[in-house]
């Protein structure tokens, strides 16, 4: 194809960053959102933001698309991009959330180390808050503790400290 001849004679990265943006856009016409996500996730010329309006837009724009790309572009994000991360983090799951698919958004939350507390409230937000904290305890302990609180503030002390004991985080 053109863009793979385009690729192969590209010396520098901004031109090779150029050559995936044209393949992304390219890809989105043709109908095909996922695979544009991968492109737009390895190229550096537009900001997010258009890529993510160029994903909606396009023919058969769909969360899906934008779902890939977000996870695409947070894997290839540093550690030491820590606010990039989290708020990419927190709106893939906000993505995830949206097509109901909780254990994705879960996975999401355990793969990126996502911020305990703002996981929870986003989770919570789409609907029953025990079970977000259910699905988030193995992520990390303060979920075990949010879980704990929760149970002892409804007045289920057994099934709280059935839970505790389970996790081996208190001794009775």
């Amino acid at each position: 194809s053109m863009l793979g001849r385009a690729m192969e004679l590209s010396r520098s990265e901004g031109e090779r960053s150029l050559v995936q943006y044209a393949l992304g856009e390219t890809l989105v016409k043709a109908g095909r959102g996922v695979e544009a996500a991968e492109a737009f996730a390895r190229q550096r010329v537009a900001p997010f933001e258009e890529v993510v309006l160029e994903l909606w837009r396009g023919r058969g724009g769909s969360t899906e698309a934008a779902c890939a790309y977000a996870s695409a572009k947070l894997s290839r994000l540093g550690e030491e991009e820590k606010t990039q991360r989290t708020m990419l983090c927190a709106w893939l799951m906000d993505l995830y959330l949206q097509r109901r698919e909780v254990p994705s958004a879960v996975e999401t939350a355990r793969r990126h180390g996502a911020h305990a507390a703002t996981a929870c409230e986003l989770i919570a937000s789409h609907g029953d808050e025990e079970a977000a904290l259910e699905a988030l305890a193995d992520v990390s302990p303060v979920f075990e503790d949010e879980l704990f609180s929760a149970r002892m503030f409804a007045g289920r002390y057994e099934e709280a400290l059935a839970g505790s004991a389970r996790s081996e985080r208190y001794e009775a």
